[in-house]
């Protein structure tokens, strides 16, 4: 009975459940692709312990297009556009086993951009969670590039 009931309310409202499930891949999707390519996350907080830390051991991609860059970058990032990184990874290979960090303006494009990294074989792959804009926010240093 409940069964019954349970597949009547799912069949009368399948725009809310279709609706739901798209908002819950939208606020997870960092998550979901993070798992699927085994991608992992860093706070802007960790990101500039890892540089301070072992910065040779390090290598942080920016993945910002050149105009974005101007308003500032930091220190020792790689300027990669993403629409360049797949033409650039053998360039990368150098760092292989590095811990490679990918960043963007707000972490979405970094994300892309560590699949890319993940895809061509690097094993220490993380995304920078909440982008140039969290570091901003948490006073980190900007340079002008």
């Amino acid at each position: 009975m409940l069964e019954d009931f349970k597949m009547e309310w799912i069949q009368s409202n399948w725009t809310t459940v279709l609706i739901g499930l798209v908002l819950l891949l939208v606020v997870f999707k960092g998550v979901i692709v993070g798992k699927i390519f085994g991608i992992g996350n860093l706070s802007v907080a960790e990101l500039s312990s890892m540089l301070a830390d072992n910065p040779e051991n390090t290598v942080l991609i920016d993945v910002r297009s050149k105009s974005e860059t101007e308003s500032g970058v930091i220190d020792h990032a790689m300027l990669i556009p993403l629409g360049d990184l797949s033409a650039q990874v053998n360039s990368l290979k150098a760092h292989q086993g590095k811990n490679m960090a990918v960043i963007c303006a707000s972490g979405t494009r970094s994300l892309m951009g560590a699949a890319t990294l993940k895809k061509a074989g690097f094993k220490r792959v993380y995304n920078v969670s909440g982008g140039i804009s969290a570091w901003r926010r948490h006073g980190f240093k900007l340079t002008k590039p």
